[in-house]
């Protein structure tokens, strides 16, 4: 009987961190994202990270090269942050890191590390005491670098 409910106790575990993991990249996932959400620390900085061409990559190689790249990305965004730190994959391309008890200076220096790789991401961050407006803010940085790199490439490849 013991050995009956140690099991299930197990199971019951995998279970909850599958439930809080992507399975792909091992990354947090969107329903951990909600958790921390309620439980936010008290000064928070939040790196949105978008990897460039995934969808390229998947249909002009194959979706296992696509899904290798959301695997490096994933490695890379774990490696570079702190221990305290915490990496979600959010969408298919998408990401955020959420840096506890850091201000916008210190995440700069984060993303810079970041910037150093050999990946092409786009990368948004802001920082302040209300996490899901520094989510906000840090998904619209990065989706403004969206915006500028693709007109600034509209207009090189249409001169």
């Amino acid at each position: 009987m013991i050995q009956v409910i140690a099991h299930l106790l197990q199971r019951i575990r995998e279970l909850e961190r599958l439930a809080r993991h992507d399975s792909l990249s091992g990354c947090l996932n969107h329903y951990a994202l909600q958790e921390t959400l309620l439980n936010q620390p008290r000064q928070i900085a939040v790196i949105a990270v978008d990897i460039k061409g995934l969808q390229r990559v998947n249909l002009e190689k194959s979706y296992e090269d696509g899904n290798a790249l959301i695997i490096r990305v994933a490695s890379l965004l774990k490696k570079i942050v702190r221990d305290k730190d915490n990496v979600y994959r959010v969408g298919g391309d998408e990401f955020l890191v959420l840096l506890e008890d850091c201000n916008l200076s210190d995440a700069l220096k984060i993303k810079q590390r970041i910037d150093l790789s050999e990946v092409d991401l786009y990368i948004g961050v802001a920082s302040g005491y209300d996490l899901e407006q520094v989510i906000i803010e840090a998904n619209k940085n990065r989706d403004d670098i969206k915006r500028l790199t693709s007109k600034r490439y509209a207009q090189i490849k249409s001169n």
